[in-house]
């Protein structure tokens, strides 16, 4: 039963993105991550229609789980954002941005160290910050500072009493960005180990 559950949630999480991460929780609720996620941006038509642009991004987070339902954590991420797919016509749309981003999360769901599947909601604030790395068909109006609203949700399956894999999705909203209105944030597999 625990591999079927386990490929229908990989199944329904792998739509476009994959992210591997670790996470360190211990008995007094203290964690930690690192790992990689996708970001897919969401723009304001300043790009050219056919890029394709998606962002790895690389992130550490150290956090606290403060009881059964409620969690805080706060994260640094870089992501690089460029059009990583060939076209029809084998070429590939030049440019790219970079992206520092510093985020502070409050979840809140279940989080039962003895659970096979916890789940849980996520908001927070984010402070953002993006730079053009190099100039291109893809290529902001401007390098700027914005600060963020971070919306989503995430499960949690436990594979063995110390190990668990969990999926998010995240909505990061930018407030005053010239370029963005904002990015998805998607993580299909985090592994969780709880010593």
């Amino acid at each position: 039963m625990k591999y079927i559950v386990l490929t229908i949630l990989i199944l329904l999480s792998s739509g476009g993105s994959f992210a591997q991460s670790k996470t360190l929780i211990s008995n007094n609720g203290f964690m930690g991550s690192v790992g990689l996620n996708f970001s897919f941006p969401v723009t304001k038509n300043v790009f050219p229609p056919n890029a394709d642009i998606l962002g790895p991004t690389f992130f550490i987070a150290a956090g606290f789980v403060l009881n059964n339902f409620t969690a805080v954590r706060s994260e640094l991420n870089y992501t690089h954002f460029a059009d990583f797919f060939t076209k029809s016509d084998s070429s590939k749309l030049t440019g790219s941005f970079n992206n520092f981003a510093v985020k502070g999360e409050l979840m809140v769901g279940t989080f039962r160290k003895n659970a096979f599947i916890d789940v849980y909601g996520i908001t927070g604030l984010g402070y953002y910050s993006f730079s053009q790395s190099k100039d291109g068909d893809i290529k902001l109006e401007k390098d700027e500072d914005n600060l963020g609203i971070i919306v989503g949700a995430g499960i949690n399956y436990r594979l063995y009493k110390n190990l668990s894999i969990s999926w998010e999705a995240e909505y990061n909203a930018l407030l005053s960005n010239s370029s963005l209105k904002g990015y998805f944030n998607l993580s299909t597999l985090n592994l969780t180990l709880i010593p």
